[in-house]
């Protein structure tokens, strides 16, 4: 299992997986406000907040699929169709 998308974790390690899920919890006060302020085709516009504690950081745009579905054609799985959430397709330093 993957928690906050960047650490992944047997899902039957239960100590693991609390602690894990406990850490990025953490990890969610250490970050700036994000307001969307415009969308479109080609652009976003995004509003970034101050924090005075937080030392300098990079921008990072990820770009992911909401879900996809994969057939499986061979191994245990073959023949049916898997359903992935929140598929990393791009990453990239924006500023």
């Amino acid at each position: 299992m993957v928690i906050d998308g960047i650490a992944d974790v047997v899902g039957c390690e239960n100590v693991e997986v609390k602690r894990t899920i406990a850490k990025a919890w953490l990890s969610i006060h250490n970050t700036l406000p994000l307001s969307p302020m415009a969308r479109g085709q080609e652009h976003a516009t995004i509003k970034i907040g101050e924090r005075s504690e937080m030392p300098s950081a990079y921008l990072w745009l990820i770009e992911f699929d909401k879900e996809r579905t994969v057939d499986v054609r061979q191994d245990e799985n073959t023949g049916r169709q898997l359903i992935y959430h929140k598929v990393v397709r791009n990453i990239r330093k924006v500023g």
